[in-house]
């Protein structure tokens, strides 16, 4: 099936039935995702009706067993009567007589794989994404541990494909529904933005949160960002953000298209009430006014001309990007963590204590040189995430200079990590053992 005819551009041609030992083998053409759409009852029988004379010509068969009518009506009783009284359907001859074939009404249907109504916005379709994925992440996980894969190279990779790409499907739509959610609001006393805190509210990215700390094997982690930054892994956030400026350019530079003439509508629509309406176009405007890259607009420029100006202008998505992972990486960024973990102060404010222990004592490049055993890895993946049993770093209100270290019993030690790891005597043999796996 080719997608243009050579004599007629807007038209299709089907190549000539193959022929396999002199047998013409017929093809079988299926339609799916077929959406269909009138004002009436009338009409919409009508091109029913259309269809399926169409199909029958070319030896096709409605399926009206899954097919669903849904009735946009702002008024949900008139709605509800309407499903009661009105019939829709094919008429087929079935054993030499007419049969009405009903199709059912619904309230909430599914096109392309995502659900709409109604009644309800572009990002309640994340209500059935939210439960594919977390059905996948759980399989995914049980597969993998039958077959002795669960590791985070592996790992890593499978939830990309198969978890992960659930959690995207259609964010160009629903995406800056929940990407305002997180920019548009004020910051906290420190003047830190808190994306990453508010991101690790979403559910759906509590999923990828689940995930990371089942690999981990810990069921729970002092500092989500320890967790986030041990696998190299981004909240869905920023895939979400690149999906919808993605999606932006395209309709840019789709011109002379419904779908640029459609994003001219939601451009109006947001620049006539300032953004404020939880419009896709509002949305997206109001998240780049958050991120400092509001598109310059000349001033004197009437609301027809701002429509021109932004329908054609096209997001700088690697400055955008740019701006949106530095602060989410801000508390990585801090100056509070150039202290040495021994000097650190913690007065209660953010990043803490044990992100500076992670940053001048975990996870050093020199690491990953050497093979480690899953088990010992799995080990040392706790203590860098400080989730280990060992009683060390724990205060309980004591003050540091009263924190000696209980097992060697030295009065001049700091019950710390790094004494653990590299000074305290008791741990010596730990220490050579590792040392012989290549870790010293």
């Amino acid at each position: 099936l080719e997608a243009k005819d050579r004599y007629n551009p807007s038209g299709m041609y089907v190549e000539e039935i193959p022929v396999v030992d002199g047998i013409r083998i017929p093809s079988m053409f299926y339609a799916d995702d077929l959406n269909l759409l009138a004002h009436n009852h009338r009409r919409l029988m009508c091109v029913l009706t259309a269809l399926s004379e169409w199909c029958t010509a070319f030896g096709m068969v409605v399926h009206t067993g899954k097919c669903e009518v849904v009735y946009f009506h702002p008024d949900q009783e008139h709605r509800s009567m309407a499903s009661r009284l009105l019939r829709v359907g094919l008429r087929r001859i079935v054993n030499n007589g007419y049969e009405f074939q009903e199709m059912k009404w619904v309230t909430r249907a599914r096109y392309l794989g995502l659900h709409y109504s109604p009644d309800s916005s572009f990002e309640s379709c994340t209500d059935e994404l939210f439960d594919a994925g977390q059905r996948a992440m759980y399989a995914l996980i049980n597969k993998l541990r039958r077959k002795g894969l669960f590791i985070p190279r592996i790992a890593l990779m499978c939830f990309d494909t198969q978890i992960r790409s659930i959690l995207l499907y259609g964010a160009q739509v629903w995406g800056p529904y929940f990407l305002l959610q997180l920019l548009d609001r004020p910051r906290d006393a420190e003047g830190r933005h808190c994306y990453f805190d508010r991101a690790m509210e979403d559910r759906m990215v509590g999923i990828q949160r689940t995930f990371l700390r089942t690999l981990a094997s810990i069921g729970r982690v002092p500092d989500n960002r320890l967790l986030f930054r041990e696998f190299s892994q981004e909240p869905l956030h920023l895939h979400w953000a690149t999906l919808v400026y993605h999606f932006w350019n395209k309709l840019v530079r789709g011109k002379n298209s419904i779908s640029h003439n459609v994003f001219r509508e939601e451009i109006r629509t947001a620049l006539l009430t300032n953004c404020t309406r939880p419009t896709w176009g509002s949305m997206v405007l109001q998240g780049l006014r958050c991120l400092g890259h509001w598109p310059d607009l000349p001033a004197d420029l009437d609301l027809e001309g701002r429509v021109d100006f932004l329908s054609t202008r096209e997001i700088c998505i690697e400055s955008v990007m740019f701006t949106l992972e530095e602060r989410f990486k801000e508390d990585w960024l801090s100056p509070r963590l150039l202290i040495l973990p021994r000097d650190f102060v913690s007065d209660g404010g953010k990043p803490g204590v044990k992100m500076c222990r992670h940053t001048h004592w975990m996870g050093m490049p020199h690491h990953d040189a050497s093979y480690i055993p899953m088990s010992v890895y799995t080990s040392l993946l706790r203590f860098w995430l400080g989730a280990w049993a060992l009683e060390v770093n724990r205060p309980n209100g004591r003050l540091r200079e009263q924190r000696w270290c209980r097992v060697c019993n030295n009065a001049d030690s700091v019950e710390d990590e790094y004494h653990v790891v590299m000074e305290c005597p008791a741990y010596t043999e730990m220490r050579a053992g590792f040392a012989e796996l290549g870790m010293g």
